[in-house]
């Protein structure tokens, strides 16, 4: 069911829907309207919105923010995370991209730009972005099994098994590392 524009917003600010989540969404925002957002409000309000699937005000919120400001390196990551949950790898590579452009040294854009080529079967692309996240935080679990995927299209067990175990070992609430740790395992010995 839509949204009224004076019902109050969806979000819980307390406000009405034309004056937060509704700005912009039908090009009727004021510019007055637009230099007047609080970021760090906006980015909760959008993450948020992508936390409960409300993908399409998720990406309208961070649009807003890149409206002011192009080169928001976390708006840009963010908007690559709900491209790749509407299956816009296309579009999340290359606000990903942007993003990395802005700031080299974030291994969550490296990892959501890599999970993105994986989801186009582009395994050689993925596994370099993949090693680039891992370098900069070895700690983290889901590059490991999103490298383990890229490895696993690439038909190389051993590696794959490896970076399942490790995210498995850094992460354990992550169940896909030990659901394609035994996938894996169970065809490599058929």
């Amino acid at each position: 069911m839509k949204t009224g524009r004076n019902a109050p917003c969806s979000c819980g600010s307390g406000m009405k829907y034309k004056k937060c989540c509704g700005t912009g969404t039908t090009g009727e925002a004021r510019t007055d309207d637009r230099q007047q957002i609080n970021i760090p409000y906006v980015m909760s309000k959008a993450w948020a919105h992508y936390q409960s699937g409300d993908l399409n005000n998720a990406a309208s919120q961070y649009r807003r923010i890149l409206d002011l400001q192009p080169h928001y390196a976390d708006a840009l990551f963010h908007l690559g995370l709900v491209y790749i949950k509407q299956v816009r790898y296309d579009d999340a590579i290359s606000v990903l991209n942007r993003a990395i452009k802005k700031n080299s040294k974030d291994y969550r854009y490296y990892n959501a730009l890599g999970h993105a080529y994986n989801e186009l079967r582009r395994p050689i692309q993925a596994i370099g972005f993949l090693n680039r996240a891992i370098k900069l935080n070895p700690n983290s679990g889901s590059a490991y099994l999103n490298r383990g995927n890229a490895l696993k299209d690439m038909q190389d067990t051993k590696n794959a098994l490896a970076d399942y175990s490790k995210a498995r070992s850094l992460d354990p609430s992550l169940v896909l590392a030990q659901t394609n740790y035994l996938y894996v395992l169970n065809f490599s010995n058929t």
